[in-house]
Formats: C-alpha cells, sequence, structure tokens
C-alpha cells in the first residue's frame, strides 16, 4: 500500500473565515430540486473572474444559471466598511439570549468566568478577514482589488474560487434559502458544513494547479492571516470558537466520501437525502450512507417553579465536549459516536439559569458508554452547579446549573477539540491514499478510539504512526 506521512496542521484562518462570513448571512427552504425551473440568464462575469468561473464549472460539472454582481473595493478601510459593517445594538432580548447562552456555556462547562458573547462574536467577526466576501442575501461578491482588469494575486483568486463554488452549489440547489429555514440547529450544521465541504473540494482542486510561486505565495498569505487571526482571538474561549466552526471541520471529509462515491450522491445530499445532523457528516459510511437517522427525543418540561428560557439542541460534538471533562478525549470521541439526538430546556430557576436535558443513545451499548462519560462529567462539576445524571434505557438525562463567574472549573483544552476534528482529517487523508470510504473510515475511527490526535499529526516522537496506521489498515481490511 501506499506510504502514509505524518502531517501538522493548525485550524487555519480560511475555514474560520468561509465558516462564519460566507455561510452564516446565508438562506435555504426545503425544497424539491428544481435548478432549472426557470429558463437560465446569460451569465457575464467581469474580465478577471471569469477564467475562474469556466474552472470552477468544469471542475464541479455544474453552469451558473443566474449573473451575480461583482464590486471592487481597493481600499482597505472602505472594503471592510462594506464586507463587516458595523452590527446594530443589541437589543434587550438579544441581550438576554446572549446572557443566557454564557450561562449555559458554563453550566455546562464549556467556558468559565464573565464571558460576553457578544463581544467574542464581534471579536471573531472582526478577526476573521479575507480579499473576497461573499454578501450571499445581496447576491454579491465583493473582492478587494481596484477593478475587473486588475491581476488578481493568488490568494484573492484562490479565494474567489471557492467563494464561487458556494455560489453555483446554491443557484442548482437553493443552499442559502434552505438554510435559512433549517428546522433543527443540527440540520443547519449538516447542510453548512456540505456546503463548505463542497467548497473547499473545488479550493483543493484549484490550489493543486497552482505554481510553485503562486503556491509559495498563497501558503505565506495564509500563515499571516493564521498569525493576525490567532493573535486577536487569543482572549476568546477556545470552546466558543470551536462551536462555530464544527461543521467546516467536518464537511470536507464527508463531501470527499460523497465524490468518491460517485453518481449522484453529493446531489442527493444537498437534495432529496440531506443530512441530517453533524454525526453523519463525521461518519459518512457509518451514518449517513448506512443510514443512521436522527432519533426522536423531547426536551425536558420546566421546573414547577422555573420560568423558560429557549430550548436548545447540544449535538455530537457539544455531548463530546461534556464527556471530555472526564474522560481521555478518546474514550469521548467514541462515546459521542452513538449520540442519536438530544434536547435541552433552558430555564432559570430562583435567580439562577440551569439546564436539563435528554440524550438519546444509537444503541444500549452506546448508552452505557455517554451514561459513563456524562457520569465523569458530573463528578468534574463545581459544587456550586448541582449537577446531576440519570438513565431511562438508551435515554440519558443531565440537569445542571450555572455555577457563577467566580467559580474555577475545569474546561475542555486544545488537546480535546484536535481529538474531535482531528480523525475528519485522517479520514481524508486515508481516502485519498486507498480511494475506499469504508476502509478509510475505519482506519480513522479506530486510530482515534486508542490513540491520541498528538501522535495522529507525528508530533510524538516515540510513536511509531506509520507501522499503527499500517497495522490498522490491515485490520480494516478484514472488517470492511
Amino acid at each position: 500500500m501506499a506510504r502514509q506521512t505524518p502531517r501538522r496542521r493548525t485550524l487555519t484562518v480560511v475555514a474560520l473565515v468561509v465558516g462564519i462570513a460566507a455561510i452564516g448571512a446565508g438562506a435555504w427552504g426545503l425544497q424539491r430540486w428544481q435548478p432549472f425551473e426557470h429558463e437560465a440568464e446569460k451569465v457575464v462575469w467581469p474580465a478577471n473572474v471569469a477564467p475562474l468561473a469556466t474552472i470552477v464549472e468544469n471542475e464541479m460539472g455544474l453552469r451558473f444559471v443566474r449573473n451575480v454582481k461583482v464590486e471592487y473595493i481597493a481600499d482597505a478601510t472602505k472594503f471592510a466598511a462594506r464586507t463587516h459593517p458595523p452590527t446594530a445594538p443589541l437589543t434587550a432580548a438579544q441581550t438576554a439570549r446572549l446572557d443566557a447562552d454564557a450561562a449555559l456555556g458554563r453550566a455546562l462547562g464549556m467556558w468559565a468566568g464573565d464571558v460576553s458573547l457578544a463581544d467574542d462574536a464581534s471579536t471573531i467577526r472582526a478577526a476573521a478577514v479575507s480579499p473576497v466576501v461573499l454578501l450571499s442575501l445581496q447576491n454579491t461578491i465583493v473582492v478587494n482589488a481596484t477593478d475587473a482588469k486588475a491581476t488578481l494575486d493568488p490568494e484573492t483568486r484562490v479565494e474567489l474560487v471557492r467563494r464561487l463554488a458556494l455560489v453555483l452549489d446554491d443557484q442548482q440547489y437553493d443552499v442559502f434559502r434552505k438554510l435559512a429555514s433549517a428546522p433543527t440547529s443540527q440540520r443547519f450544521e449538516a447542510l453548512a458544513g456540505l456546503q463548505f465541504g463542497d467548497g473547499q473540494w473545488m479550493h483543493d482542486r484549484y490550489v493543486a494547479g497552482l505554481s510553485a510561486k503562486d503556491l509559495t505565495a498563497y501558503r505565506t498569505a495564509v500563515r499571516t492571516r493564521n498569525t493576525n487571526y490567532s493573535s486577536q482571538v487569543q482572549n476568546v474561549p477556545i470552546t466558543y470558537r470551536a462551536l462555530r466552526v464544527d461543521y467546516d471541520q467536518a464537511g470536507p471529509a464527508f463531501v470527499a466520501v460523497l465524490r468518491e462515491t460517485g453518481g449522484t450522491a453529493l446531489a442527493k445530499a444537498f437534495t432529496t437525502d440531506m443530512p441530517t445532523a453533524l454525526d453523519q457528516m463525521l461518519l459518512p459510511t457509518a451514518k449517513y450512507l448506512h443510514l443512521d437517522p436522527t432519533d426522536k427525543v423531547a426536551a425536558p418540561p420546566v421546573p414547577r417553579e422555573g420560568t423558560l428560557v429557549r430550548h436548545a439542541q447540544l449535538g455530537p460534538f457539544g455531548i463530546y465536549l461534556l464527556m471530555a471533562a472526564g474522560l481521555t478525549p478518546q474514550e469521548a470521541l467514541t462515546a459521542a459516536d452513538g449520540w442519536g439526538n438530544d434536547a435541552a430546556t433552558l430555564y432559570r430557576l430562583h435567580g439562577t439559569t440551569c439546564v436539563d436535558g435528554r440524550i438519546v443513545a444509537d444503541s444500549r451499548d452506546d448508552a452505557d458508554l455517554i451514561a459513563r462519560g456524562l457520569d465523569a462529567w458530573a463528578g468534574s462539576r463545581p459544587k456550586e452547579s448541582g449537577a446531576l445524571v440519570g438513565r431511562d434505557g438508551t435515554t440519558l438525562l443531565f440537569s445542571v446549573c450555572d455555577p457563577g463567574a467566580k467559580v474555577r472549573q475545569q474546561v475542555p483544552d486544545q488537546a480535546a477539540l484536535d481529538q474531535y476534528f482531528g480523525r475528519s482529517i485522517m479520514l481524508r487523508d486515508q481516502l485519498r491514499i486507498t480511494n475506499k470510504p469504508d476502509l478509510a473510515e475505519c482506519v480513522a475511527t479506530e486510530f482515534y478510539a486508542q490513540h491520541t490526535d498528538q501522535q495522529a499529526t507525528g508530533s510524538s516522537a516515540d510513536f511509531d504512526l506509520q507501522n499503527v496506521l499500517d497495522s490498522l489498515s490491515e485490520k480494516c481490511r478484514t472488517e470492511v
């Protein structure tokens, strides 16, 4: 088999920019795929965009059917004002919701202290810069360049290609409209990850064809953006940052598997067979291609003396973060794979924000693993949170309250986040090597159930990564 080389990576600003800026303003509605219901327009692009649009059409095997406005703004200040205009002051209701969400995060143990999610979101938004921004609601792409005659640098061309791919998917599958009407947060994340993953696939195809000079220039630009981003968001809780981009990290591997599967798999995922939750993106062959539907679950009732704030869905990543507080990252990831669905109720009781939740496991064995994880989580919570857990068959129960901003508590670290997202990266690596989705997923799942992401990246000097991967490949060949 082909040799597999260790890889080193970081959570890149490129992913953050697309996930937050390009998709966040989108809108979509659940309807049948009718891409050519109306006669297609004659699509005309500016001179320096047209060649890139042609490349995107040819690579993706689709055609643009509507014109998109392209604006050019060379001045950095004016470009920032156009693409990241000041947000309107928060209403009292919005402020109350953000305060409740901050308390919810403290209650669950995702962050600690006096967190301001409004300030954190603003910080991330300001730090996530790109020379190309898609304003989806305005059907406009804004380019940081002088005009249509300007020679675009490699970074701008690459980001244009990515945004054009997002637009092309939207024109064919009504993605933005569907995003806006997603019935659950998990449905939103699954479709957003699907769209981002397809944009990343197109990005990778274009980058692979860059000249050595352009590739060096592009990588330098990305490193600069990463450095600037990291310095600006260093005071934002890492878990909050991760929660905003979890679907961006899962989407590329999911799309890679669908494109390797071939046929109409990708089109069906956008239309008649849309993924319903993040877990299907993380394990595409086991939970999407082999169909593991999201289970039904009802949110717990509000206690008699409580006042409802809102209902929430934590999703598999949220449940993983809980269990990572008391288990090893390997154990927590394996347990989170058994997530079938969840529903939580956020409420105020005697002046304190609390949350009760139900988690449905895929099977009794999965419930055993999740129960163990929740027990460990409850044991790690500060006494002020009053954490309780329970079980009813394959349904796990938990209740916890905000311990307050002054209480010190354990929160997920970078290693826990790397473990969750690293498996998707290994899945893509293995897929490139084997061209077999089942085999690639088996190797990645087995590796991350037993080993850490630090070992996967080759940064553990005494770990023979190649030998472990070879052994797992042989084992998996007999199982898939």
